[in-house]
């Protein structure tokens, strides 16, 4: 069977199926067949049961359960060698995956979805290349993706594993799950392979950006797709398909036939004109076509041109060997009869015979006169019984002569049967264009009895007779074959064709007897597709409207509420928005950025439905395209998405983590770096202050390094430290007065260290030269710390690296303090 559509659908399209009485029957169950799959739908289309589509699964089939993502191991795929591990903390919470371009983070969400759902989003739709590499160069086997999953209901962690046999392509992967405490089984135990469909929680930033700028019907389909209401769309393909195929296989069928009849048309021959006769309606009468390649037709075929044809052309005369013989006996009966003709044998014969008529007549009518002599009472019992005494001894006396009698009488019977009247088929030669006029009269000569019915005349006539007969009926036979001939050579081809085009034609009549079915349940799916398109898009419009706002921030792009509409070709999203209170539509006037965000705001509704069963989300760098002020509204979105799901966004703008961290967002952020050899380490990010004090930490207690270039390094990182903190308060007190995004960096970028402590000691980068005694409310140290780690950085610092960083950490703290 084929994959059928989400179930939840299926019962919808069930419940609107038996509630309207006007649908048709045969209708309905196409609909309901093709939301089971392309083999059920072929299956109601050939008039077979369907066998209804069940999810399939290995042991005792299981409801669908929710899960949290636990750790994600991953060796030897994509960016990472040796195993690496991305310590996920399963529950409700946002994390922040970060990492510069080929750190190898986004191999741990491509781990994610692949292992769930054996592809990856990123490369299932591009070319061959996309898919290659997609073992790591450095540590090809093995080659493994694994995670922990807290499955809602199940005691302990589930481990799911996905890995490849050396060699395997990518394909070829092999996948267990164990619960705890259970026997193995697999990925269809968890019940998740509709909902991996309906509930999708992978967003890949491909996908992102992608999904908005295919044309409105591949984006309806997209839309539908992450929305969960593809198989609406499979359906209504599906439906559309059979109806198409079925539609070009008539017409196909019907094109072949008008050049099929073009020639038949041109044969002279019966076969062809009863073919025409039963092709020319609307509904070809195959069967009646097909008796007739076959030569199985019963009506008129004795009559019919074809028929005269094949029974003149096996016409048979008289028996040479019978006539003959018969020839022979007559003689042979003729010489027996002179033989006995005078003797007393014949004399006894004929007395005999005398003898009997009187019997008879006495027997008829009684004693009496003799009728011949005319004696008086003659004829008496006494009479009798001496004359038939008489009679016995005179035929015993007769007998040779009674023989020769009886042969004569034979021979001439037997002769006689050989000569029939001629058959009733070469009166109809010359219709089928065969001359059979001599034949004809030969055996009307053959025919003719002679007179009085003499044997010697009969033999005579029988050897005589025949040889013409015989060579006339051989002449006949030669036209009459050579005629069937020159029409079997004209009709082979042509039958031939017929007989190619019959399976087919019979499969496209057949189909095309569905198609009004078809019509009727595309219509229908159409209008039911759409009316619930929008019930179940509902609310999902109304969350993803609110999550534009959050999103756009100081956008001036207000978004309507989105509408799945159309059907068929026509289908698409509309999402009209106004710009300055103009309208216009989205993909017309939106920003890469803004369509992004659009398409985030479209995804995260879906995903976070009550019916998902999957409590995590996975987003793969959502902040591309994004300009600041929008960052900062999706630092809100994802907070919001995060008290009610465990969301992992994968990213390597550091904007992201900063905006958190700035927001007071509680999220926790962890960063990934790769080594040579595809060595990638997963550690507890630090803010941009603590990172840079960490670093100098590093430095300073590094043995190996030359006490001059640690002198060197040391004072910058504690520089950028001091940078990094000024910047927060910057950004902070700016951005809460609700100042522009864009502005606020715009007013960063390129300031000295002095300028950007003066913006965030007195909000003024012009008051550079009053930093030193603004440092000193802090205590004089402040400014001693600042000139050191500003001097440092360019000249070197002579004193104790130790006490600078720790007085430069006291000091970052003191400025990210300012209010």
């Amino acid at each position: 069977m084929g994959m059928p559509v989400d179930r939840t659908l299926q019962d919808l399209l069930l419940e609107r199926i038996d509630a309207d009485p006007r649908l048709d029957e045969a209708a309905g169950l196409l609909i309901l067949a093709a939301a089971d799959g392309p083999d059920a739908l072929m299956q109601a289309l050939e008039d077979r049961a369907v066998d209804r589509a069940e999810p399939t699964t290995v042991g005792q089939a299981v409801e669908p359960v929710g899960a949290y993502l636990g750790p994600i191991t991953v060796e030897g795929f994509r960016g990472v060698g040796q195993p690496a591990s991305l310590p996920l903390q399963p529950g409700p919470g946002l994390t922040l995956v970060v990492g510069r371009n080929g750190s190898g983070k986004s191999s741990f969400a491509e781990a994610a979805e692949i292992l769930l759902t054996g592809d990856n989003r990123r490369w299932s739709e591009r070319s061959a290349i996309w898919r290659e590499g997609w073992r790591n160069l450095h540590h090809p086997f093995p080659t493994e993706v694994s995670a922990e999953l807290v499955v809602e209901g199940v005691r302990g962690r589930t481990m799911v594993r996905r890995w490849w046999p050396q060699g395997a392509e990518l394909e070829q992967s092999l996948t267990e799950v164990q619960p705890h405490g259970r026997s193995k089984t697999d990925l269809l135990s968890l019940g998740w392979d509709q909902d991996l469909v309906a509930f999708r929680p992978f967003l890949s930033y491909n996908e992102l950006g992608s999904m908005l700028d295919e044309g409105p019907s591949k984006l309806h389909d997209a839309l539908s797709s992450v929305l969960g209401l593809d198989g609406l769309v499979t359906v209504e393909k599906l439906l559309a398909d059979a109806r198409k195929d079925r539609e070009k296989a008539h017409k196909d069928a019907q094109a072949a036939l008008q050049r099929l009849l073009l020639r038949l048309e041109q044969l002279d021959d019966d076969r062809a004109r009863q073919c025409v006769g039963a092709l020319v309606g609307k509904r070809w009468d195959i069967d009646a076509v097909e008796s007739v390649l076959l030569g199985t037709t019963a009506d008129g075929e004795a009559a019919s041109e074809l028929g005269v044809l094949r029974r003149l052309s096996s016409i048979e005369g008289p028996s040479v060997e019978g006539a003959v013989e018969a020839a022979a006996r007559l003689r042979e009966a003729a010489a027996a009869v002179a033989e006995v003709a005078g003797t007393d044998a014949e004399r006894a014969r004929s007395v005999a015979d005398v003898l009997q008529a009187a019997l008879d007549f006495h027997a008829g009518h009684g004693d009496g006169d003799c009728p011949v002599c005319g004696r008086h009472g003659a004829l008496d019992p006494s009479w009798r019984a001496s004359a038939d005494a008489q009679i016995r001894e005179l035929r015993v006396a007769a007998e040779t002569a009674e023989a020769a009698s009886r042969q004569q009488e034979r021979a001439v019977r037997a002769a006689l049967d050989l000569l029939t009247a001629p058959p009733t088929v070469l009166d109809q030669a010359g219709q089928v264009g065969v001359d059979a006029s001599a034949t004809l009269a030969a055996w009307r000569q053959w025919a003719e009895r002679p007179v009085a019915d003499d044997p010697d005349a009969l033999a005579a006539h029988l050897e005589n007779r025949l040889d013409p007969l015989l060579a006339a009926l051989e002449l006949a036979r030669a036209s009459a074959c050579a005629a069937l001939d020159r029409k079997e050579s004209q009709w082979r081809p042509t039958a031939r064709d017929l007989a190619e085009w019959l399976g087919p034609a019979r499969e496209a009549q057949r189909g095309i007897e569905s198609v009004p079915a078809l019509k009727a349940a595309e219509k229908w799916m159409k209008q039911t597709s759409s009316d619930l398109r929008n019930q179940r898009f509902e609310p999902i419009a109304e969350e993803a409207q609110r999550i534009w706002e959050l999103l756009r921030q100081q956008s001036n792009v207000e978004l309507a509420r989105p509408e799945l509409e159309g059907t068929g070709n026509r289908r698409r999203v509309k999402l009209d928005v106004t710009v300055d209170g103009m309208g216009g539509a989205a993909l017309g006037v939106m920003s890469q950025g803004e369509l992004h965000a659009l398409a985030l705001s479209l995804f995260l509704p879906r995903a976070m439905l009550p019916e998902s069963p999957f409590r995590f989300i996975v987003i793969d760098d959502p902040v591309q395209s994004m300009d600041p002020a929008r960052v900062d509204g999706l630092a809100r979105v994802l907070e919001e998405v995060g008290r009610k799901r465990q969301l992992v966004v994968f990213t390597h703008d550091t904007r992201l983590s900063e905006a958190v961290r700035r927001l007071g967002i509680d999220a926790r952020i962890l960063e990934v770096t790769r080594q040579p050899a595809s060595v990638v380490t997963v550690v507890e990010a630090l803010d941009p202050v603590d990172r840079y004090i960490s670093d100098a930490w590093v430095i300073a207690r590094d043995e190996e390094l030359p006490a001059e270039v640690a002198a060197r390094l040391v004072p910058g990182f504690c520089r950028e430290a001091i940078e990094a903190a000024c910047t927060e308060v910057v950004r902070r007190r700016r951005l809460g007065r609700g100042e522009r995004h864009a502005a606020v960096e715009e007013l960063l970028l390129g300031l000295t260290t002095k300028q950007r402590a003066a913006l965030a000691l007195f909000d003024d980068p012009g008051r550079a030269r009053d930093v030193y005694t603004g440092l000193n409310r802090f205590g004089r140290w402040a400014g001693d710390v600042f000139r050191a780690v500003n001097e440092g950085a360019h000249q070197g610092y002579a004193g104790d690296l130790s006490n600078l960083i720790r007085d430069t950490d006291g000091l970052a703290k003191k400025i990210r303090a300012v209010p």
